[in-house]
């Protein structure tokens, strides 16, 4: 390989792990000495990659140039993504539907890397705040419902491998990795996650992963609602009606 490819590549590297780690600090933005101390990157060097990055709205620069955080065209390219993928075009009438049944804001929450984002949602006019607002919005693996659904398919190991990667996002959400995996576990035995925000009092959430061929799963539906919404018969009908719904879902992606 020459030299100019090899530094092609570098820059490239670099960038990636810029945009991912921006992604991460969400709306607030991350500011850039926290940036070049978690990368190990000059100040410069992101300075240089972030102009770049902000003539094609990929970054916006917030605080006077202190704080980067994503651009609206680097969302609608994820938007647009997720449209090529399938997955947002399938699951939307589900998530209509169980909107209106249920009279709840209902989720499409993907799976990326050590994150979930909210691919498309279906908001109920409901009063409460909610962990992940918008579509584009992101937590941690093993904060909320949607993500311990999607963790529930997966082998211990390498649950264990992503709650100890997430671990110092966990303290903000008042989380520890025992408490999340006990949420996995009980997940696995009921076959859907609930949970309880630990961030907004009063508000609950019900998921059911969507599962690949191989039973894996990177996908999930969410209803969120409040806590004081959800007795006993209504967990069963939201349960019921989430179940049916991805089984028309997970037919429609194996075909």
């Amino acid at each position: 390989m020459s030299e100019k490819s090899v530094e092609g590549a570098q820059v490239i590297g670099k960038s990636i792990a810029l945009l991912k780690f921006i992604s991460a600090a969400g709306s607030d933005g991350a500011k850039v000495k926290d940036i070049a101390a978690a990368l190990n990157m000059s100040v410069p060097t992101i300075y240089r990659l972030a102009r770049a990055f902000e003539k094609n709205g990929w970054l916006e620069r917030l605080d006077h140039k202190m704080s980067l955080r994503l651009g609206i065209e680097l969302f609608a390219l994820g938007v647009k993504a997720a449209d090529a993928a399938g997955i947002r075009s399938i699951a939307r009438p589900a998530l209509v539907r169980i909107s209106e049944e249920v009279g709840a804001t209902v989720f499409l929450m993907c799976r990326n890397d050590h994150h979930v984002i909210v691919v498309d949602r279906v908001w109920a006019g409901q009063n409460i705040s909610t962990l992940t607002d918008n579509v584009g919005s992101m937590v941690p693996m093993g904060v909320g419902a949607a993500s311990i659904a999607i963790m529930s398919t997966l082998d211990q190991g390498d649950v264990e491998a992503l709650t100890r990667a997430n671990e110092p996002s966990y303290e903000r959400y008042d989380l520890t990795r025992a408490v999340i995996a006990a949420t996995v576990s009980d997940a696995r035995e009921r076959g859907y996650a609930e949970t309880q925000s630990t961030l907004i009092a009063g508000l609950s959430a019900l998921s059911i992963p969507v599962r690949n061929f191989n039973g894996v799963s990177t996908t999930a539906l969410s209803v969120n609602l409040p806590t004081d919404f959800l007795t006993a018969s209504r967990r069963t009908h939201i349960v019921e009606l989430l179940k049916a719904e991805v089984d028309s879902i997970e037919k429609i992606v194996r075909s």
